[in-house]
């Protein structure tokens, strides 16, 4: 008999900050919060130019400063973009949202 291990996840997306915490097994009753920078990270993306994921909160922060100016335009830097996804912006089906990242 296989049993199974299920695996509860909460995301919080906020408009400044985003957290998330999760269980682990089916009969866990220990709910573990992501760990360090107070549970919390900015809600910032950083992207690549091809659109994939370069970084996230503190560290998309850290990546970004980080930068040569002539550097930047490889990147999109999203900051405080839950407004966006909560007034439609967003193409839920493939994840694309119709926003200015911060360089316009």
């Amino acid at each position: 008999m296989s049993s199974k291990v299920l695996h509860f996840i909460a995301i919080d997306v906020g408009t400044t900050n985003s957290g998330f915490g999760y269980v682990s097994g089916a009969s866990s009753t220990d709910f573990v919060m992501q760990p360090g920078h107070d549970r919390k990270e900015p809600t910032i993306l950083l992207l690549n130019k091809d659109g994939s994921l370069h970084s996230f909160g503190h560290q998309a922060w850290t990546d970004f400063e980080g930068l040569e100016e002539d550097e930047m335009c490889d990147y999109f830097f999203f900051d405080r973009f839950k407004m966006n996804i909560q007034h439609g912006k967003v193409n839920t089906t493939s994840f694309r949202m119709s926003t200015r990242d911060a360089q316009g």
